[in-house]
């Protein structure tokens, strides 16, 4: 498991305008190879956590257009060092303001292991399927 603790700012909670600072946590799991959870205010008693794709989150960083669609969205502004993420859901919605660069020195640290998931995730997904396939 790889861990990276930041700050951010939260933009927009729901319909109110707001500018709080937050705690998030990135978090990489290596059993989990194609995704990344971030949660937001990890250190409170009521947090909020989402997976979102790891080749999202790595698009969004190679761009300054928005990615993503329907419930996360990510936008890159460069000039101002920040990745802003819209997540939403049937209860809410929230605008977060990430710091980039640290968004960017977290994926730098995962980056290997994800290079080697996708070298042996369609290995381990053909030998499931012939295992379940073989079993019937």
């Amino acid at each position: 498991m790889i861990r990276s603790d930041f700050r951010a700012l939260l933009l927009r909670s729901d319909d109110k305008d707001c500018r709080l600072p937050v705690k998030v946590r990135a978090e990489y799991d290596e059993a989990d190879p194609m995704a990344v959870e971030l949660i937001f205010a990890h250190d409170l008693p009521v947090s909020s956590s989402w997976k979102v794709s790891y080749e999202l989150l790595e698009r969004a960083l190679k761009q300054e257009t928005s990615v993503g669609q329907g419930d996360v969205k990510f936008r890159q502004d460069s000039a101002q060092g920040r990745l802003y993420v819209c997540v939403r859901s049937k209860t809410g919605h929230a605008d977060v303001a990430l710091p980039l660069g640290f968004v960017k020195e977290f994926m730098a640290q995962t980056e290997d292991d994800y290079i080697r998931a996708q070298d042996i995730l369609p290995k381990q997904i053909d030998e499931a399927l012939e295992a379940i396939l073989g079993a019937s």
